[in-house]
C-alpha cells in the first residue's frame, strides 16, 4: 500500500485466535508499528503467561500504547487483537478520530 505524505493509518485486524493476523502483520505491514495486546503477558524472558484476570488492563495497556504512537505521530500503526466485537474495536476507533 503507498502511503500519503502526512497521513496517518491505523488497521485494526481482527479474527479469531491462530488465523494469521500476526503473520500478516508482519508480511503486509512490515514498515508498521504493530501492537498486541498479548505483548501484556510476555516477560522479559520472553515466555507467554497468558491469564484471564489480568485481560482487561492488558487491553488497557495497549490502548495507552496506542495513544502514545499516535502523539509521536506514527504513520501507520497496526493493532494486532482479535477485534471479534465492535466493543472491542471502539477504543482505537475513538483514538484515531481524537
Amino acid at each position: 500500500c503507498s502511503m500519503e505524505r502526512n497521513k496517518k493509518t491505523l488497521v485494526l485486524l481482527c479474527g479469531l485466535p491462530g488465523s494469521g493476523k500476526s503473520t500478516r502483520a508482519k508480511l503486509e505491514y512490515g514498515g508498521a508499528v504493530v501492537l498486541s495486546t498479548d505483548d501484556f503477558f510476555v516477560s522479559a524472558s520472553g515466555a507467554y503467561h497468558w491469564n484471564q484476570a489480568g485481560l482487561k488492563k492488558a487491553h488497557i495497556w495497549n490502548q495507552e500504547r496506542c495513544r502514545l504512537c499516535m502523539e509521536k505521530n506514527e504513520q501507520l500503526i497496526v493493532i494486532d487483537n482479535c477485534n471479534l466485537r465492535l466493543q472491542d474495536a471502539v477504543p482505537y476507533a475513538r483514538l484515531a478520530r481524537e
